[in-house]
């Protein structure tokens, strides 16, 4: 037959596992919220055994155990109690509450049960020579306190010997801790002096790459750079606890600061993120590519090792920033301590950009002057370059052309005969075509045009888009037509000969 276990336990967290333990190795169970409750269930239930905490809203452990071990009909029910035995004196009070046995929180399942089954296995101790010694009572000094002592010899032992237990058990788990500590210890030493030499070695990589590395505070101070500022003409010692404005040039700062930026953003408006030289987003929200301009420093700069003049008041960068979060000590929450960056010059490229662009303006400007209309446009129909005269002969403006396709700008029925005629030519294996068709375009007369179309090739010879031309011939055309009905010779004139204009 199964014995029965009644828990007495207010956490329900707690007295659900200590249910599952004993159900899962075959005890019957019943649950109890607290000491009072508990002493209901066991006049019920008269369970096997009792497994209680001790601290418990309206009836403690201690008070429950006293009652039951003072009640005739309930004393031969073998009381463990479980606590933390975090004050010496809770031996002394469970003495006295003639509690059978301790077991200490947190608990191993193993022994637990293993005093489970000691104390269903030997009740017959707990009725023998375990009536308390009221006539006689012991007294005794602990912790500096005399302690008075009444529960029976068997008691006594029994729950010196479940306290020992625990102690050894404690004892043996203490020092498996403290080896899994000392070898966590070791582990650590060992990461420590690794992560210290990484350290070194990527401050040592940091100090020498030629891009600009700087680490600023919640405030803004710089905390950190590395030795490319130099390439502006400061030692970066000298910018250490000066705040980030000051390298940008000033035209620039409201741009890019925190501060400055958001203020300027109405609320309730989507906008793209502003991208910030003091950023405190982390994650894909960090700012990338900002293109600003830092001040040089007036005199000289070392560049690659050279020294070399700085003749420009500034240079144009580019700035990766992201925020960086720590734990607040007092809250124990995270919050922004500074940010970290990447600044890399790219005055080079501005120039270059500058130099296109001063070149795509004289390529427009070449094309404009063509009086006939031209154009490029890529494989997938995107019209990247058109001249005034294209524009005009559509009656577009270039914002309506530039960056769309035909069918975007022209009716559908123009649109359709010139996309088919240039599809036909980039399935073909011509590198030029001529093709003639007519153009009807709203509130246009109905005009002719001969196409002129190239393919563009790049140096893998794969087909980038077509160059083009269009002639508009309408007035050619009108006067071939008549010439020929004015010039062509008449079947009714004798000898063949012309007509004469009339």
């Amino acid at each position: 037959m199964a014995f029965q276990i009644l828990i007495v336990e207010d956490s329900p967290t707690q007295a659900l596992k200590l249910e599952l333990l004993l159900n899962e190795n075959r005890y019957i169970t019943h649950v109890a919220k607290n000491g009072k409750q508990g002493i209901n269930v066991a006049l019920e239930k008269s369970p096997d055994l009792i497994i209680s905490d001790v601290t418990m809203p309206i009836m403690d452990g201690f008070e429950m155990c006293r009652y039951i071990k003072d009640d005739s009909s309930l004393k031969q029910i073998p009381v463990l109690l479980l606590t933390d035995l975090n004050d010496p004196e809770d031996i002394i009070n469970g003495l006295n509450a003639k509690a059978d046995a301790y077991v200490t929180k947190p608990y191993k399942e193993s022994f637990l049960l293993s005093k489970v089954a000691f104390l269903l296995s030997n009740q017959h101790l707990t009725t023998s020579d375990s009536e308390p010694d009221s006539e006689h009572p012991l007294t005794i000094k602990f912790f500096g306190k005399e302690q008075t002592i009444t529960a029976g010899r068997s008691q006594v032992l029994n729950l010196l010997m479940s306290t020992y237990e625990n102690s050894l058990l404690q004892n043996k788990e203490l020092k498996e801790k403290q080896m899994t500590l000392n070898l966590l210890n070791e582990e650590l030493k060992k990461n420590n002096s690794a992560l210290a030499a990484s350290e070194d070695r990527f401050r040592s990589l940091i100090l020498t790459i030629p891009d600009i590395v700087y680490r600023i505070d919640a405030n803004g101070y710089f905390t950190f750079i590395n030795n490319a500022i130099r390439r502006l003409g400061y030692e970066k010692e000298e910018l250490i606890g000066k705040h980030f404005s000051e390298i940008i040039f000033p035209e620039d700062v409201d741009a890019v600061s925190r501060e400055k930026v958001l203020s300027k953003i109405p609320k309730n408006v989507k906008r793209p993120p502003p991208k910030l030289f003091d950023e405190r987003r982390s994650g894909s929200r960090i700012t990338t590519g900002l293109e600003v301009r830092l001040r040089s420093k007036f005199g000289d700069s070392v560049t690659r090792g050279e020294i070399e003049s700085l003749s420009e008041e500034f240079i144009f960068v580019e700035v990766n920033s992201a925020g960086v979060t720590g734990i607040n000590t007092r809250s124990e929450e995270k919050e922004h301590v500074g940010t970290v960056g990447v600044i890399r010059d790219i005055s080079e490229r501005k120039k270059a950009e500058e130099a296109l662009e001063r070149e795509r303006i004289f390529l427009q400007t070449v094309v404009d002057s063509v009086p006939l209309p031209v154009f490029f446009k890529t494989i997938h129909d995107e019209y990247q370059l058109t001249n005034t005269a294209f524009c005009d002969f559509f009656v577009k403006k270039s914002t309506e052309i530039i960056g769309y396709g035909l069918f975007d700008f022209l009716p559908a029925q123009v649109a359709e005969a010139f996309h088919f005629q240039e599809q036909l030519f980039l399935s073909s294996d011509d590198i030029r075509q001529r093709y003639e068709m007519e153009v009807s375009l709203p509130n246009q007369a109905e005009r002719n045009v001969i196409c002129h179309t190239a393919k563009f090739l790049s140096n893998d010879q794969s087909i980038q888009g077509l160059i083009g031309v269009i002639v508009d011939v309408t007035s050619q055309k009108k006067l071939s037509l008549n010439f020929t009905n004015r010039v062509l010779p008449q079947n009714n004139w004798p000898g063949g000969l012309m007509k004469p204009i009339v």
